[in-house]
């Protein structure tokens, strides 16, 4: 039989479920512990009532839970790298989120205005397609996460003439895919903070997981790919004390595969266990 892996994603949401149990135990032949970039073994987790309340090896299971054994488990007219809003605009656009609360998220590709985002204070840098190596800087001394949606460029590249994109799109497409990609991987070697996202829904709902392995190749290991879509974007948008890994207290948000993604990330697109709040969506 194969040993399952299980690890936390922020939210998974399908169509249909079941009832959610007092008290759940699941049993994982592996856990990624998102929080430590580490793999455990012989892992339980109890969940009551949507929330993890323990997780631990060999951990004893109450009489009265429910046991999960999951063993199967784009604009025309517009220029990529044109800056659209002056500084002063983004600073006021910060300032105003923060006055509730809030973060900003900023779409950028071209150079200036990454770096004029960076400055105003912004999480995070969605796309950064044209990122430099002063905006690399600028985004490590301040703490900006780069969000970067480096698989899309091959699925437009495939589908896009077949869906009817027009040729301004496929050719900025081609024009900045591979530039993206390397600028990714700049910036994954200078530490910047990296989260996943992936420009949904360019690429159809529900193959987000296709861009695992494209970070893996540009320079994340496959734990760190991991935690960019877990633990790292919890922390982006500030709701770590809450969701992006399996621990006490916070949501039971788990999934779970066929396969260890730390060997080949890839089976993180084949999920075959989904739980939200401590309910079971799919089970397979």
């Amino acid at each position: 039989m194969r040993k399952i892996c299980v690890l936390a994603f922020l939210a998974v949401i399908f169509c249909a479920g079941f009832a959610r149990a007092q008290l759940t135990a699941i049993k994982a032949g592996k856990l990624i512990d998102t929080d430590a970039g580490a793999v455990l073994t012989d892992q339980v987790i109890l969940i009551r009532d949507g929330r993890v309340t323990a997780v631990g090896q060999r951990l004893a299971i109450p009489a009265e839970a429910r046991v999960i054994a999951t063993g199967a488990v784009l604009t025309h007219g517009s220029l990529p790298g044109a800056e659209e809003f002056t500084p002063e605009e983004l600073n006021a656009a910060v300032d105003e989120a923060r006055k509730f609360g809030l973060r900003v998220a900023a779409h950028a590709h071209g150079a200036e205005g990454i770096k004029n985002a960076v400055r105003a204070g912004v999480a995070s840098i969605e796309h950064g397609t044209f990122l430099d190596a002063e905006g690399i800087a600028l985004m490590k001394q301040h703490g900006t996460y780069l969000v970067a949606d480096i698989y899309n460029g091959d699925y437009i590249a495939s589908e896009g003439k077949r869906l009817g994109m027009p040729e301004e799109f496929l050719k900025k497409n081609a024009e900045t895919t591979e530039i993206q990609r390397q600028n990714f991987r700049r910036a994954v070697e200078a530490g910047v903070k990296i989260a996943f996202g992936t420009d949904a829904a360019v690429c159809p709902h529900g193959w987000n997981a296709r861009q695992f392995p494209y970070m893996v190749k540009y320079g994340l290991t496959p734990i760190q790919a991991i935690q960019s879509a877990t633990s790292w974007a919890a922390d982006l948008l500030g709701r770590s004390d809450e969701i992006g890994s399996i621990k006490p207290g916070k949501r039971a948000d788990v999934i779970a595969v066929a396969g260890n993604p730390l060997r080949d990330v890839s089976v993180l697109e084949h999920v075959r266990f989904v739980m939200k709040d401590g309910t079971v969506y799919k089970q397979d």
